[in-house]
């Protein structure tokens, strides 16, 4: 069977970033083995009381296959299969079974290939990235049947080694997955990271909630604490020890729960939290909200500011609601803004593209839209041509008025070597940036005189500068 995979986008900044991936997803890189310190858990953390300590039942713990966020993602959906949906894994799914470990990562044949053949093979590593059959054409490989396909594990034409993964892939896969597997149920993801602010900030608070409500949640974390994210585990509980929140999880290398910090401020710890992926599955069905929302903008589109220009982004959903509005100005990536609704400051000099959509809660995708904000907060640059007429003849005034908005209006002032204003010409709206001509008849005595020209763009500036030229009046 053939599944669909769209890609979302999240933010990520702050000091995990040495392993960032495209659009912002972060990329994990551990092996089947774990990193040189990494002890299991009863050994690596002595017992301790916690505080509050819940922690969810049913989540079975499954063994590293082929990368550790599919092999997550697997934990995550054998334990809906034990809480309601029991069709997404064939048989029990509370133990790894080889039924288990198909839907994580297939294995298939030299003669009939699946995942580990196609994207596996060769083995490579990070400093030596081999060319798999993910680099061939379509009909070269087979269909996508695993949750690691889904993510796009391994694949060289990625850049990812063996056993590599990007988490901004894992709601996605997930959600086609249960598409294919248990098409009553509906999903709903949501990305995350502690350096983010703004709505899709992971505090622990959010991840108590999630575990409050029964769902576990998938985690990336630093593994080794060397201050990189390279791991993802199933966060499945929480609890506060010696006033330092901690959390539960399942780590694809031992079958005992792990207990780590949650988040520690300057200070590197092994499996330290940085983001995740909240994941919610409904017996709604996917037709239950497949519609998108649809987001309005207000400040946009709109004439030439001076200053910079606040834009209000609204939306509405007639199914689950408006989740999150994300906006990104001249080629930046999508990010979610704050509130609802939310706004956005654009500023700086130019013509600026704004694309924006909303999401919604179910994590359906408004079509990309575009708007346009035009800021100039510099006044035209003026200057006339000199010129010379008889007295009572005609002439064309020549003169140039260079801005960043296409129009100006102009005004011509002939002067008096001391200043005294002699006759005044109204152009009105003229191009920028090209020269023009304004006829006049010199009906003034003869003598010299000076031409200055005045101009008002259509951001409301006045002249920055101007330059006068001699007129001479024979």
């Amino acid at each position: 069977m053939l599944f669909a995979v769209v890609a979302i986008a999240c933010v990520l900044s702050g000091p995990a970033q040495a392993h960032a991936g495209p659009r912002g997803g972060a990329l994990t890189t551990t092996g089947p083995v774990p990193p040189p310190g990494v002890l299991p858990p009863v050994l690596g953390r002595a017992a301790a009381t916690g505080v509050g300590e819940v922690v969810l039942g049913g989540a079975p713990a499954y063994l590293w296959r082929d990368g550790c966020a599919p092999t997550s993602a697997g934990m995550l959906l054998g334990y809906y299969d034990a809480h309601g949906f029991p069709d997404l894994i064939p048989g029990d799914a509370s133990t790894q079974t080889p039924a288990v470990d198909q839907a994580i990562a297939s294995h298939g044949t030299g003669a009939e290939p699946r995942h580990y053949e196609d994207y596996a093979l060769p083995k490579d590593n990070g400093g030596s990235i081999q060319p798999d059959r993910s680099q061939h054409p379509d009909g070269a490989r087979h269909a996508d049947d695993c949750l690691a396909d889904l993510m796009g594990t391994s694949r060289s034409a990625l850049g990812l080694a063996y056993g590599w993964s990007y988490t901004n892939r894992l709601g996605p896969a997930v959600r086609a997955y249960v598409a294919s597997t248990c098409p009553s149920a509906s999903v709903a993801f949501a990305d995350y990271f502690i350096y983010y602010s703004g709505p899709r900030e992971l505090t622990f608070a959010v991840f108590q909630a999630e575990i409050d409500a029964g769902r576990p949640m998938v985690l990336c974390v630093d593994s080794d604490g060397d201050g990189a994210i390279d791991h993802a585990v199933l966060g499945i509980g929480y609890r506060e020890t010696a006033g330092y929140p901690e959390y539960a999880c399942l780590d694809t290398w031992y079958r005992n729960v792990r207990w780590a910090p949650f988040q520690v401020e300057g200070d590197e710890q092994r499996f330290e939290v940085f983001g995740g992926t909240a994941i919610t599955l409904a017996a709604d069905g996917p037709s239950a909200d497949v519609s998108a929302p649809v987001t309005t903008v207000h400040g946009a589109d709109g004439p030439w500011s001076a200053t910079p220009v606040t834009l209000t982004f609204s939306a509405v959903d007639e199914g689950s609601g408006v989740d999150r509005i994300e906006a990104g100005v001249d080629g930046a990536e999508l990010a979610p803004l704050s509130g609802l609704p939310a706004t956005l400051r654009v500023s700086g000099q130019g013509v600026h593209r704004v694309r924006y959509r909303a999401v919604d809660k179910r994590g359906n995708e408004e079509a990309v839209r575009v708007c346009t904000v035009r800021i100039d907060a510099e006044g035209p640059v003026t200057r006339a041509r000199a010129a010379r007429v008889r007295k009572g003849g005609r002439v064309h005034l020549r003169y140039r008025v260079d801005d960043l908005t296409p129009k100006a209006s102009v005004r011509l002032v002939v002067r008096t070597p001391s200043g005294r204003r002699c006759a005044v010409l109204r152009p009105g709206w003229r191009r920028t940036g090209v020269l023009q001509l304004a006829p006049w008849r010199a009906t003034l005595r003869r003598g010299v005189y000076r031409l200055w020209v005045y101009a008002v763009d259509e951001a409301g500036n006045r002249q920055a500068a101007m330059r006068s030229a001699r007129l001479v009046i024979r």
